[in-house]
């Protein structure tokens, strides 16, 4: 017998929090074959001393599902360790389908999600139907990492109701039936989990609530019913409690219908967040589910490693985008533009004016409040963030400090550096001014390591590095961490085991070969870029690392020395 591939002397961390060993590990066919010191001559030896080996990360909330329709690389996943990223999230989804609907399920992954319609219109035809047949499409292309989807509450909704969907009206006994068969044509198509979205700021481009903001309690339950025929498939509950412009009696409706769900038997994934509206916060919302799961509930929570944020300058949203001298210019080339910006009499009038409304986004105005209200929460940005920043150094400080307005601190540092620095907003999970009140909400019991929301806030949010950064960050650099074994262990096979995949998320024989080679010591994140290579010439960020000596899917190298390989062995993962 001869290796395809041996890992020879790394420490291995095998993602099931167990502690960690030195061994070497041997493939076959994609999958491990040999766990320990392996003298089997093998076709290609990567010598992984010193470096620590981990299955490769699991990322339950993406966004891909448009764009895993054009995009085989899928950089953002594949460059920070990823190698099975799980799609469909928020209720959001591209299935099932009918051309009537086209209109408002674009307005939704443009809404919510942030995806340049401009890319939606250059690169996908929208000619399927059933969810079954949007799986197939997303089979016909090749790619780098292993995908799987979540049935999405969405375009279920709209495809059954279709206008009535987004007016408030309440669904007919026919409609829920409706609604349930296509629910079980997903499931039985191989969905891995079904996704239901409640969180208030989730609109579409028109400024309207998502279709299943309006779900009632009847509707929803009745969907959880048909999920639990699919033995294992969890529930993805994306709410926000009422914990972003809610009230108690939101939070308490919340509670009361993620109780109801759970009493059905169906697992539940939910979002842990720092919400500001909640009264007693997420501590709160940790108690009331910690009482669900001692009553029998399956609850586990998704939860970031770091704040929730987004990334500004002026390629992208900044304070300035519509401010009129400025949307005089801004079709400008990016030099031109800063010849102009640099000019004493147009940076006055920028900072003498008020922004105008923007009629194609209604969620303009709640940006401004917050460029206007929080400059205690922006950081200026050259190179790559600092994601847990000093106070001190926020925009509102270097103003008070140096007497300046905040705008004209703003301004400075946008108009720097040839125009790319960044801005860096954080918008949740930064209680206190750190990180102290999200090491404890990862404290928590049954609490993964998730929400890269790679695919989504494409010119916004670099999330999807989330795994690097919960590596470095909790696992080495910050005093008060987590073990690696527990990080690695909640970054992939916690989350394996939830999802139900089986065959992966573990250093063990039999599991395919999904794994990462890192150099933990010098493991660091690269500063944001934003690039131009989406359909129709739309921009997005990239952020990837260094560090990556190697990622394998199913045996096959992704990632050698920090760079794509070009291998496309991912597969779609279809649930049984």
């Amino acid at each position: 017998m001869q290796l395809d591939v041996k890992i020879a002397g790394g420490t291995i961390f095998d993602g099931t929090g167990a502690d960690a060993y030195t061994a070497d590990i041997g493939i076959i066919g994609g999958r491990i074959v040999e766990i320990g010191r392996i003298a089997t001559v093998a076709t290609r030896t990567i010598s992984a001393d010193g470096a620590m080996v981990t299955p490769g990360f699991i990322d339950t909330h993406t966004h891909y599902d448009a764009q895993s329709l054009w995009d085989s690389h899928l950089i953002n996943s594949a460059m920070n360790g990823v190698t099975t990223a799980v799609m469909g999230n928020c209720g959001v989804g591209c299935a099932p389908l009918s051309p009537e609907i086209v209109p408002q399920v674009k307005s939704l992954l443009e809404g919510v999600e942030d995806i340049p319609g401009q890319a939606l219109d250059a690169a996908i035809d929208w000619n399927w139907d059933t969810f079954g047949s949007y799986l197939s499409r997303i089979e016909e292309r090749p790619h780098a990492i292993n995908l799987a989807s979540n049935a999405t509450h969405a375009p279920i909704r709209l495809k059954v109701m279709g206008a009535r969907a987004l007016d408030g009206s309440a669904p007919s006994g026919d409609d829920i039936a409706q609604m349930q068969a296509l629910l079980e044509e997903a499931l039985t198509a191989g969905a891995c989990a079904f996704s239901t979205d409640r969180i208030a700021l989730h609109q579409l481009s028109d400024g309207s609530h998502v279709p299943d903001w309006h779900a009632p309690s009847d509707e929803l339950l009745a969907l959880t019913r048909t999920l639990t025929r699919f033995p294992g498939r969890p529930l993805q509950f994306a709410s926000d409690f009422g914990g972003t412009v809610g009230t108690e009696d939101d939070t308490l409706r919340e509670l009361a219908l993620l109780r109801d769900i759970t009493a059905l038997g169906a697992p539940v994934l939910t979002p842990m967040q720092q919400y500001p509206k909640v009264a007693g916060g997420w501590r709160r919302l940790a108690s009331e589910i910690a009482a669900m799961t001692t009553a029998g509930a399956r609850i586990s929570l998704e939860a970031s490693a770091r704040a929730i944020g987004s990334l500004m300058g002026l390629e992208q949203f900044h304070p300035f985008l519509r401010h009129p001298t400025y949307m005089d210019i801004r079709s400008l080339p990016l030099a031109e533009r800063l010849v102009r910006m640099r000019d004493p009499e147009v940076r006055a009038r920028l900072l003498s004016e008020e922004p105008a409304p923007d009629p194609n986004d209604q969620m303009a105005s709640y940006k401004f409040e917050i460029l206007a209200n929080q400059a205690d929460r922006i950081f200026i940005v050259d190179g790559t963030p600092d994601y847990e920043p000093d106070p001190a150094t926020s925009v509102k400080a270097i103003a008070e400090r140096e007497g300046r307005t905040v705008y004209e601190v703003f301004y400075d540092a946008l108009i720097a550096n040839e125009g790319r620095h960044f801005l860096y907003l954080i918008v949740f999970n930064f209680g206190n001014g750190n990180l102290d009140e999200q090491h404890a909400i990862l404290s928590l019991p049954d609490t993964m390591f998730s929400f890269g929301d790679a695919g989504a806030h494409v010119t916004a949010a670099c999330d999807f590095a989330n795994t690097t950064f919960a590596l470095i960050h909790w696992g080495r650099d910050r005093a008060r961490g987590f073990r690696k074994e527990s990080i690695v262990h909640r970054l992939t096979g916690a989350q394996a085991r939830f999802f139900g995949f089986r065959d992966r998320g573990e250093v063990r024989l039999g599991a395919y070969a999904d794994l990462n080679v890192i150099a933990f010591d010098r493991l660091k994140l690269t500063p944001p870029r934003l690039l131009h290579d989406f359909p129709g010439g739309a921009k997005r960020l990239h952020q990837g690392a260094s560090g990556y000596l190697a990622t394998f899917v199913r045996g096959a190298p992704i990632v050698e020395a920090d760079e794509l390989t070009g291998e496309l062995p991912g597969r779609l993962l279809r649930s049984k």
